[in-house]
């Protein structure tokens, strides 16, 4: 009898997910105790630690690391063997592999549950003759029998009697006079009353910490409902101011719903991440408190010293994680009316409201040392996991791509420049099509979303305004170096307030434009900077740009007042850019910057660190879906993902 089932006919009892191994679906076997205290089989344990690399593993459950070299050096679950016994006290669910018959006893060293016949053949091979095996009964009468005295690892023959103190292990008397004969040596039972007073402090302070827990659960949920209410109500005020010029305001409203929605989702998503960090740090406190305390009511002394180590390192790792107790941001959205915009609503409808919000600040372990990216280590990627776009001219195939951005619909738009047409690529089963073109040599060359719309700039020196069917809102723009005019615009970019930036190539400038109405009014930015051919465009959540000045061979990052703030100019490997062509940031506040070049992608981090990986070509645009796929565009004529 090597393994128990259930029979087929049958389901098993409930919560029997106390005392199933996680990994295979079936009853532990020789189970061992991770340091987060979740248990597997001794047998599957080694089959997940193959997966990785040598010295450490992940725990399935709760994916904490693990390491170790071997799995047979972590501690066995002493007290699974006692939850399996009480779990099926009901032993007509539990039969055999081999003969299929009822189990009625079980042996406690090989966590093996056996019938009648197979346990009288157990006990005849010589190896197994000092098995402790007991009838199923004495479990379900007695739960802890034959637990009372643990085997020593190193003399099978001999139980733990005493407790180096020096060594802090139990021992046997072969190991307490021959390897700790110098040591203090006590006698276990005396040895575990501090132990197991120190584990109920440990796990009094982990209660403490589980009420600070729930009580921050329930304070972000108030605000996560608040903020709920709070954008039900802004929708409401905005569809309420409207209503009256509805006609004349019908693109205004559709912005300032973008933006009230932009501030309240990014404080859901906030608010949503902050609970699933306090639930999961809530699930794991209430499991090691539930284990600590079976261990102590159901463990004898030689077990809770033998777990001890463990259960305190849990327990005040536990203890000492960092949470964030205080929810990440508050429902501060509010819409701003102001009723001389509503007078002379001809003149100034793009004041008309506003959506003022406080910014959103993640809450992270101050005593973490940050990392590149929380999610992505970019320096380990080597070949793009998707082609999306083959070089040619059919629908779905492009020629020399430029700017590209996430559509409304969760496809890719394309600025398919040597095509001169402007497409919508979807990573699914649905078929690419074409949104736009344009006369030979004219095609779009930046595309970005504008609340449902999208923002366009081509060869034809012109900013468009776009719906999705691709019919046009309104456009600006010809050949020129004045205030109404751009020379060969490269890329367009939404700011936090609604303006566009557009980097006015050949004019060495950047444009602000402001709606008003259905036309713009142009604003020059960086007088006081020295641009050389800008390009690709990129604006972080609180209004900072990032410009590419391609001929300068660098990235200048400017702060939401235009101030020059610093510039990034050197890969991982010390050599500068070379002529870069785009930047996009993503959701961690990394830059990554097409190195055209070096045939590259440059990644700089928040925390001053550089990555990079390789390209199979000369990238031209970069862009980053909301599920943080990477697109490249490259000169030759593929959209890659990564």
């Amino acid at each position: 009898c090597i393994r128990p089932k259930m029979a087929e006919e049958e389901e098993r009892v409930p919560n029997a997910s106390e005392v199933v191994c996680a990994h295979c679906n079936e009853i532990l076997r020789e189970p061992r105790l991770l340091p987060c205290l979740h248990s597997f089989c001794s047998e599957c344990l080694s089959t997940i630690s193959r997966s990785f690399s040598a010295g450490s593993f992940e725990c399935p459950t709760c994916k904490s690391t693990v390491k170790t070299e071997n799995v047979e050096q972590l501690p066995l679950d002493y007290w699974s063997p006692i939850l399996i016994a009480q779990q099926y006290k009901d032993r007509a669910k539990v039969r055999m592999d081999r003969c299929e018959k009822v189990a009625v006893k079980r042996c406690q060293d090989c966590a093996d549950f056996l019938c009648q016949e197979c346990a009288e053949l157990h006990q005849t091979y010589p190896r197994f003759k000092a098995h402790r095996v007991f009838d199923l009964d004495e479990y379900e009468a007695q739960p802890d029998k034959g637990l009372k005295h643990l085997p020593c690892l190193e003399h099978p023959d001999k139980v733990l009697e005493t407790f180096c103190e020096d060594c802090g292990v139990a021992a046997c008397l072969v190991c307490a006079v021959f390897q700790h004969n110098s040591h203090t040596i006590k006698k276990l039972s005396e040895a575990a009353v501090p132990i197991k007073a120190s584990v109920a402090t440990s796990r009094a302070g982990t209660e403490q910490k589980l009420d600070a827990v729930k009580g921050a659960l329930a304070a972000v949920a108030d605000v996560h409902a608040t903020v709920q209410e709070h954008q039900d109500q802004l929708r409401g005020q905005i569809k309420t101011m409207i209503a009256a010029l509805h006609e004349h305001l019908a693109m205004r409203e559709a912005q300032l719903i973008s933006f009230s929605d932009a501030a309240c989702d990014e404080r859901l998503r906030a608010l949503d991440g902050q609970s699933r960090v306090l639930d999961e740090l809530r699930r794991f406190l209430v499991s090691a408190i539930t284990a600590t305390a079976d261990s102590v009511r159901l463990g004898c002394d030689a077990e809770v010293v033998a777990l001890a180590p463990a259960l305190r390192l849990r327990l005040d790792t536990l203890t000492n994680t960092w949470a964030p107790l205080e929810p990440c941001c508050g429902p501060d959205v509010a819409l701003v009316q102001t009723d001389a915009a509503i007078r002379g609503l001809q003149q100034s409808i793009s004041t008309l409201g506003a959506i003022q919000s406080s910014q959103v600040i993640i809450p992270r372990d101050p005593r973490r040392p940050s990392s590149p990216s929380p999610s992505r280590n970019y320096s380990v990627l080597r070949q793009p996991r998707r082609t999306i776009a083959l070089p040619g001219e059919g629908v779905g195939q492009t020629r020399t791509p430029f700017g590209m951005c996430e559509s409304a619909t969760g496809g890719l738009l394309v600025c398919d420049f040597g095509n001169n047409r402007l497409q919508e690529i979807f990573l699914d089963d649905r078929a690419p099509r074409v949104v736009l073109t344009y006369p030979s040599g004219k095609g779009a060359v930046a595309v970005t979303q504008l609340g449902d719309n999208y923002a366009v700039v081509d060869a034809a020196h012109q900013l468009r305004v776009i719906r999705s069917n691709g019919s046009l809102l309104t456009s600006v723009g010809s050949k020129g170096a004045g205030p109404t005019h751009f020379n060969c615009p490269f890329d367009v970019r939404v700011l936090p307030s609604g303006s566009l930036v557009v980097s006015d190539q050949l004019n060495n400038r950047l444009q602000l434009l402001e709606a008003s109405g259905a036309k713009f009014e142009r604003t020059l930015l960086l007088t006081n900077v020295q641009l050389n051919h800008p390009r690709g465009l990129a604006v972080a959540p609180d209004g900072t740009l990032y410009v590419v000045d391609h001929a300068h061979d660098r990235v200048i990052v400017l702060t939401p007042e235009g101030v020059l703030s610093a510039e990034l100019k050197n890969g991982p490997d010390g050599k500068p850019l070379e002529r870069p062509f785009a930047v996009a940031l993503d959701s961690f506040g990394n830059a990554l910057v097409a190195d055209w070049g070096r045939s590259r992608i440059v990644v700089f981090s928040p925390n001053n660190t550089v990555q990079a990986f390789p390209t199979p070509g000369h990238p031209r645009s970069i862009a980053i879906d909301s599920g943080g796929n990477v697109f490249v565009a490259l000169e030759e004529g593929q959209i890659i993902m990564y």
